[in-house]
C-alpha cells in the first residue's frame, strides 16, 4: 500500500504522541541537591528513597518543608505506577497555597510529566496511572477520603501544630489501615507547638519510631540574600507586633514558635498561667487529703477534677479527670458517690447552676455520707485568678498530655481584656470549670498562698499589650475560622 503524505504526517504525530507519553513516564531526573537546600534535600531524599516508614519535619515558615514534601509527593508519583499520594493541610485554601501551587509550578519548570486538575478536587495525575490528592483538613469528608483510598504509598499531613491533638491522632489512626498494603510512609509536618511541649504533635517530634528532620529559614541557603530575608521578617514582626521592636518581637513565643520552630506559649496572651513547671510525666498514687470540683452539663458533660497533697501541700496534684454524658440527676450522683468512695475528699464542690441543684440535692438524699456542697462562683476574673495563684510557682502539678493540661492552654482573654470574657476558640471544655470551682476553694484551704499571682513583668505587660494590638487571623490561624468546602469527588477519583 502507498504511503501518502496524509499517512506519513499521522504516522508523526502518532510517533511525537508516544515520545512525549514515554517522557512523561520516565521524566527527566531532579537533581535534588541542586534544587533544595541541605536539610530540604536530606528530607526529600528520605520520602523518595528512605527506608523510614514514618517521618517528622518540624520546621519554621519560609524553611521550605512544604516546598520540599510537594516535590517528594510528585517525584514518587511520576516514578511509581498506578499509585496515589495524598497531602493534607488544615484548609482547602492553605492546601492550594502552600503545597497544590508549588507543586504544579515544579512540575512544570522540572518537566515532571504531571497534569494538574483544579476545581474543588485538587489533584495531579500521571501518564502511568499514579495520582497525587492535595486536601484540606476542613472538609468533613477528609476522614473519610483518608481512610478509602486504595494504593496509598505516602500520606502528608502538614501544619500538624495547628490541629487539636485528638484531630491529629484521629487523621493519624483513620489513615494507617491504607498505608500498610503497600507500606507507604506517614509524613507528619509543622512549626512549633501551641500547646507546649505536650500532645500528639510534640510527642511525634520527640518520638524514636519518626525519622526526625529538623531545620527553619535560616537554614534556607536558596534565598538570593538572607539579609533582604532577615529585614522582610523583621518588616512582617513590626506589622505583626506594632507595640514592640523587631528585637522585642523575636524574642516572643509567635516567633520562636513559627519561625524557629519551638514548642513555645507566651504566658501574656494566656488565661490560665500553665508553665512547663505545671506539667510532671507522673502522678504519685497516694496522697493524705483530696478535694474535689465539678460541673454538672446540661447538654454536655458532666465532669470531675480533684486534687490530692501530703501535709501543708506544697505540691498539689490533679489525680483525677472524670467526664460522662448522658446522664439524669441519680446517674450523676451515682458518679459522685463511686468517688467519694475511691478518694475520701474533704469535699465535692458542685456548680449550682441548671441541673446542678437538683444534683446537689440528689447526691443529699441518696449518698448522705458524701461531703457534697454549692461550688463558689465568684465572677469569672476571680475564678481564673484563683487558679492561677494555685499554679503559681509549679505548686499545682497536672499530668503532660492529659485533657485538662491542653484545655488549659488553649483559652485567651478577649481583645486582651484580663478578667472579662473568655475565648476558647470554639473548643468547650467541662473539666476547665470544674478546676476552678477547685481552685476557689483550696486557695482559702491550702497555708501559703498569696491573694493573687506574681504580677506579670514589665516585658510581660508590653507582650500583652503588643498582643492586643495584633490579634487578626495569621496563616496558621485559619483553622480557627475554617473556610467550608462541602466537596463531590469527580469522576477517575480513588475514593470512587
Amino acid at each position: 500500500m502507498a504511503l501518502t503524505a496524509a499517512k506519513l504526517r499521522r504516522a508523526a504525530q502518532l510517533e511525537l504522541a508516544r515520545r512525549a507519553r514515554a517522557n512523561r513516564l520516565a521524566p527527566p531526573a531532579v537533581k535534588v541537591r541542586d534544587v533544595c537546600h541541605p536539610k530540604q534535600a536530606s528530607l526529600v531524599e528520605s520520602l523518595v528513597l528512605g527506608p523510614a516508614r514514618n517521618v517528622c519535619a518540624l520546621a519554621g515558615r519560609q524553611s521550605g518543608k512544604s516546598y520540599g514534601a510537594a516535590l517528594a509527593v510528585l517525584l514518587i508519583a511520576a516514578a511509581v505506577p498506578s499509585v496515589n499520594l495524598i497531602y493534607v493541610a488544615s484548609t482547602h485554601a492553605t492546601c492550594k497555597k502552600m503545597a497544590f501551587l508549588p507543586a504544579v509550578t515544579m512540575n512544570r519548570e522540572h518537566g515532571i510529566g504531571g497534569t494538574p486538575r483544579y476545581g474543588q478536587e485538587l489533584a495531579i495525575t500521571f501518564a502511568n496511572g499514579s495520582a497525587v490528592y492535595f486536601l484540606g483538613a476542613d472538609s468533613e469528608k477528609t476522614i473519610e477520603r483518608l481512610r478509602g483510598v486504595p494504593n496509598l504509598v505516602m500520606c502528608v499531613i502538614d501544619e500538624a501544630s495547628v490541629y487539636a491533638p485528638d484531630a491529629l491522632a484521629e487523621m493519624i489512626k483513620t489513615v494507617r489501615p491504607g498505608l500498610r498494603p503497600r507500606r507507604g510512609k506517614l509524613v507528619v509536618m509543622g512549626t512549633g507547638s501551641k500547646q507546649g511541649r505536650q500532645g500528639t504533635w510534640v510527642d511525634i517530634t520527640e518520638s524514636a519510631e519518626y525519622e526526625q528532620h529538623r531545620f527553619d529559614y535560616r537554614d534556607n541557603d536558596k534565598v538570593p540574600s538572607h539579609a533582604d530575608v532577615e529585614a522582610t521578617i523583621d518588616e512582617d514582626l513590626r506589622a505583626q507586633f506594632p507595640g514592640m521592636t523587631p528585637a522585642e518581637a523575636r524574642q516572643t513565643a509567635w516567633f520562636l514558635r513559627e519561625y524557629l520552630a519551638q514548642h513555645a506559649v507566651e504566658l501574656a496572651e494566656m488565661v490560665y498561667q500553665i508553665t512547663e513547671a505545671n506539667l510532671v510525666d507522673e502522678i504519685p498514687e497516694e496522697h493524705e487529703q483530696y478535694a474535689t470540683g465539678g460541673d454538672i452539663g446540661v447538654s454536655a458533660h458532666d465532669a470531675l477534677v480533684s486534687a490530692g497533697w501530703s501535709g501543708e501541700g506544697r505540691e498539689v496534684y490533679v489525680v483525677d479527670q472524670e467526664e460522662e454524658s448522658g446522664q439524669d440527676s441519680t446517674a450523676c450522683a451515682a458518679m459522685v458517690n463511686e468517688h467519694n468512695e475511691l478518694r475520701h475528699p474533704l469535699f465535692v464542690a458542685l456548680d449550682a447552676g441548671g441541673l446542678g441543684s437538683k444534683t446537689i440535692r440528689t447526691v443529699e438524699a441518696l449518698y448522705p455520707d458524701v461531703p457534697v456542697m454549692e461550688a463558689e462562683k465568684p465572677a469569672i476574673g476571680v475564678q481564673v485568678r484563683a487558679f492561677n495563684t494555685l499554679a503559681s510557682g509549679g505548686r499545682l502539678k497536672i499530668r503532660r498530655g492529659s485533657k485538662l493540661a491542653l484545655e488549659l492552654v488553649g483559652p485567651t482573654w478577649v481583645d486582651g481584656i484580663v478578667g472579662g470574657k473568655i475565648d476558647e476558640h470554639g473548643r468547650h471544655s467541662d473539666l476547665v470549670p470544674s478546676v476552678r470551682y477547685l481552685a476557689v476553694k483550696l486557695v482559702k484551704l491550702l497555708p501559703g498562698l498569696a491573694d493573687e499571682p506574681p504580677p506579670p513583668d514589665e516585658r510581660a505587660r508590653r507582650v500583652a499589650a503588643a498582643l492586643r494590638k495584633a490579634r487578626k487571623p495569621t496563616f496558621d490561624d485559619e483553622n480557627e475560622a475554617p473556610e467550608r468546602f462541602e466537596q463531590e469527588l469527580e469522576p477517575g477519583s480513588p475514593w470512587d
